[in-house]
């Protein structure tokens, strides 16, 4: 069993479940940490902005593609117990568990990817749904096989983690649909159920905001709010901070939960979170030429001819291909194939 020391570190433990100790790779100028290694934690950030604002796709799904995610919890858990308790944890020091580098580097990416999407990359994926979507199937897909892999299923307990977490991805993206008005209690609440689902890999709080029928209200909200176009700007605003609340209570209770999870039960619960990731996918595959959305996926009725299966595997080889470039990458920004965790 971990104990908390481990999974939140400190010290030289800390910083080499970070990546780096020293920062030997390039200029450091961040407490030991080199720019390349914030630089790959931005970048990260970037990639969860950019699936938190896409129906179908979580920023935690990109964590754990990169090997971020179970100190992102840890972090992400140590920050709101400091924020819940700012004079205990300023008397105690324990503000000082918190890898502040980390959040700031990967908090500015997600709301860059967040804003990106909103503002421009939303066009693309309008205009390519399919192959978009397609790719990212595969992404996820061979991720999933290489978070197995990494983990290792040695006993009988680790395969029914994962036949678990692949029956709660089905029957989440299949069935847990219901509307929500996008009033101040609707976005409060909406916020907090996208949130939580936006930290587990696989469940997509953006979809989860368009069963509620909230996600077009709240990408209005944010274009409105950023580019000031708004005729109630102040009214707007203030909805958007209640959604934003929302948010922020639906992450830290989250985190909270999966924190003490991850201290206790690691590779069950990673070996759970990989067959949540291969549990969605039959339920958002766009496997149709028609298919324009996540209302639309999922969808097999159009049948299985050859150049329909050549078309559709060949996006999704693409996608396979990203996932091992993905992992290459998060080896070689960030020194090991996963934060050191243990198994």
């Amino acid at each position: 069993m971990a104990g908390r020391s481990q999974l939140h570190g400190s010290g030289k433990e800390r910083d080499s479940d970070s990546g780096s100790v020293d920062g030997s790779a390039g200029w450091s100028g961040f407490g030991g940490r080199s720019l390349l290694l914030v630089m790959g934690w931005f970048v990260r950030g970037v990639a969860m902005g950019l699936a938190d604002t896409v129906p179908g796709i979580s920023g935690g799904t990109m964590a754990l593609i990169t090997g971020i995610y179970p100190y992102l919890i840890a972090q992400v858990h140590a920050f709101f117990r400091c924020v819940v308790r700012v004079g205990w944890c300023w008397r105690r020091g324990e503000y000082r568990q918190v890898d502040w580098l980390f959040l700031v580097a990967v908090g500015g990416g997600v709301l860059t990817g967040a804003i990106a999407m909103a503002l421009f990359f939303g066009v693309v994926v309008e205009r390519y749904y399919r192959e978009v979507w397609l790719v990212l199937c595969g992404l996820i897909l061979a991720s999933a096989g290489l978070i197995v892999r990494r983990a290792g299923m040695n006993r009988w307990y680790h395969f029914v983690s994962v036949l678990l977490g692949g029956l709660v991805g089905f029957v989440w993206m299949r069935y847990f649909y219901f509307p929500m008005a996008a009033t101040i209690p609707g976005l409060f609440a909406g916020g907090g159920l996208a949130a939580s689902a936006m930290v587990l890999p696989g469940i997509s709080g953006s979809a989860l905001l368009v069963a509620l029928g909230l996600y077009d209200s709240v990408l209005g909200l944010v274009r409105r709010v950023v580019t000031l176009t708004s005729p109630e700007l102040w009214w707007d605003g203030l909805r958007l901070l209640v959604f934003l609340g929302g948010v922020a209570t639906g992450i830290g209770v989250m985190t909270t939960v999966l924190n003490w999870l991850f201290t206790r039960f690691y590779r069950g619960i990673v070996l759970f979170l990989a067959g949540l990731l291969v549990g969605v996918l039959p339920a958002v595959m766009p496997w149709c030429p028609e298919a324009s959305d996540i209302a639309s996926s999922g969808d097999f009725s159009c049948g299985w001819t050859l150049d329909l299966v050549v078309s559709n595997l060949v996006w999704i080889g693409v996608g396979m291909a990203l996932a091992g470039g993905i992992h290459w990458f998060a080896q070689r920004w960030q020194g090991t194939s996963s934060f050191k965790q243990p198994l």
